[in-house]
């Protein structure tokens, strides 16, 4: 199937490189609802192999996607990608609205990012996460069980 021919292809072009800036080992992991490195959410990014720079892959998009694991307690993983250097907040908010969190308000390069949320002092109950970005806004729902 396609998934299965987009990581053939990633893996061939992967075999001759040393390093790859990739900031969650786990990123491509299927547990987590999120669709490992393929084609259509990659293109060219710098690599870094032997000391000199060639091609290797970046987003297409700034994308945010599903928290894992979701139900979560007491701490969940958020991961997005962002396809350009840009400033980036990422927020959390109750379903009245009030910012209970901010993970991320720093700019952050093009790539692939990972930022734990670690909800020790909140109650259970749904919580979204924002990602602003790029002149994006982007929400997730999340549930948080004790």
């Amino acid at each position: 199937n396609y998934y299965q021919y987009s990581l053939r292809l990633l893996n061939k072009y992967l075999d001759n490189i040393s390093y790859i800036s990739v900031v969650s080992s786990d990123f491509g992991d299927p547990k987590m609802g999120v669709p490992a490195l393929t084609s259509n959410l990659v293109t060219n990014m710098k690599k870094i192999k032997g000391g000199e720079e060639d091609e290797a892959l970046l987003p297409l998009a700034t994308e945010l996607y599903q928290n894992y694991p979701n139900p979560f307690n007491p701490e969940t993983k958020i991961n997005f990608s962002l396809n350009k250097d840009c400033n980036v907040k990422l927020s959390i908010y109750n379903v009245a609205g009030q910012l209970v969190g901010k993970l991320i308000d720093e700019e952050l390069t093009a790539g692939y990012h990972s930022k734990i949320f670690k909800a020790d002092n909140l109650n259970s109950g749904v919580y979204y996460y924002t990602l602003k970005a790029d002149g994006k806004k982007i929400s997730k729902k999340m549930v948080l069980v004790k």
